[in-house]
C-alpha cells in the first residue's frame, strides 16, 4: 500500500484480516513503526503526512514486511493468513470488539493485492516504480564514498 499517516500517535490498524473481531492485525504502533501485532515490530520510524510503500507478504506460515522496498522484519505467524474463505479483509479500520470501529487517520494512494507471495526484489521493484527512495547497494555506495575522499584530497592540494 502507498500511504501517508495523518497521525502517528497510537496503535492504527493498516490492514484485518480477523472479521473486525480481535486485536490481531497489520498496525503502525506509538513506536510510529508498523507492526503485526501481537507477533513483530518493524525498525523505520514512520513520520506523519509523508508516503510511504508498506508492503507485508504473507506467505502461509509467516509474514514479512518491508518500508520502501527495505526489509523491516521476517516472523513465523499466521496471524495474516487470509487463505480461507470465511475471513474478509478491512483496511484502515480497526476491530469493532476494543476500539469501537476506529478508522485510522490516513492518506491512501493505493492497495496492491497479489495471488502469490513476492520476493524482496519485487517488492522493492515496485516500491521505485511509486517513487519511494532506494537504498544503494554497497557498491554504489563504496564508490561516492571514494569519489568523495578524491575530491577532498584534490581541493587540499589546490588550496596548498
Amino acid at each position: 500500500m502507498v500511504v501517508s499517516l495523518n497521525d502517528v500517535d497510537g496503535w492504527r490498524k493498516l490492514a484485518d484480516v480477523s472479521d473486525l473481531v480481535d486485536d490481531s492485525g497489520y498496525y503502525y504502533d506509538p513506536g510510529h513503526l508498523q507492526n503485526v501485532f501481537p507477533v513483530v515490530s518493524g525498525t523505520t520510524v514512520l513520520s506523519a503526512n509523508t508516503y510511504y510503500y508498506l508492503a507485508l507478504v504473507v506467505d502461509s506460515d509467516s509474514v514479512t514486511g518491508y518500508v520502501n522496498g527495505h526489509l523491516e522484519f521476517n516472523a513465523p505467524t499466521t496471524v495474516m493468513n487470509i487463505d480461507t474463505a470465511d475471513k474478509v479483509m478491512s483496511f484502515m479500520l480497526d476491530d469493532a470488539a476494543t476500539s469501537a470501529g476506529e478508522y485510522t487517520d490516513s492518506k491512501l494512494a493505493a492497495i496492491h493485492l497479489w495471488n502469490g507471495a513476492l520476493t524482496g526484489d519485487e517488492i522493492g521493484q515496485h516500491s521505485r516504480d511509486f517513487g519511494a527512495p532506494a537504498v544503494p547497494e554497497p557498491a554504489s555506495m563504496l564508490a561516492l564514498g571514494m569519489g568523495a575522499i578524491v575530491l577532498i584530497r584534490r581541493r587540499k592540494k589546490s588550496q596548498a
